[in-house]
């Protein structure tokens, strides 16, 4: 059995998360993983996650059956929050802040922005803005 195979084996019973082990790139610094990236989306206006949900495992069982694919895995879950927002367009223009700006403020605030990335102590790091989450409320309306 390989070093890889028996480190997956073990953390398969990590019940916190998702665990999985990243092979080293060959020359350190220029990246870690090959591979495409594919998206599932819903079309004409609809809201059916569960739906959506059961196409993408779908799609996820089908290409782990593949043995020329490996570690196939997605990040969407039907359960995480969902929030709705109308940005007042006119507004934002008449107080001379553009709508773009709008959205990218909140796109750092609810999520993150890339910003760039360095390189220090022999590795090659990310660097994202966002919200501190002690500054990041939570309201309910009643």
């Amino acid at each position: 059995m390989s070093l890889l195979t028996g480190l997956q084996k073990k953390i398969q019973s990590v019940s916190d998360g998702r665990a999985f082990v990243l092979v080293p790139p060959p020359i350190q610094g220029i990246g870690n993983a090959g591979g495409f990236q594919m998206q599932t989306q819903l079309l004409g206006g609809s809201f059916e996650y569960a739906k959506l949900h059961d196409v993408t495992q779908a799609v996820v069982k089908k290409a782990t059956a593949n043995p020329q694919m490996e570690r196939v895995l997605t990040t969407f879950r039907p359960e995480s929050p969902h929030v709705g927002l109308t940005v007042d367009r006119i507004q934002a223009e008449t107080l001379r802040v553009s709508v773009g700006d709008v959205f990218d403020a909140l796109t750092s605030y609810v999520g993150s922005t890339y910003i760039n990335q360095f390189n220090k102590f022999g590795l090659s790091l990310q660097v994202y803005a966002q919200a501190d989450a002690k500054y990041v409320c939570s309201r309910t309306t009643s």
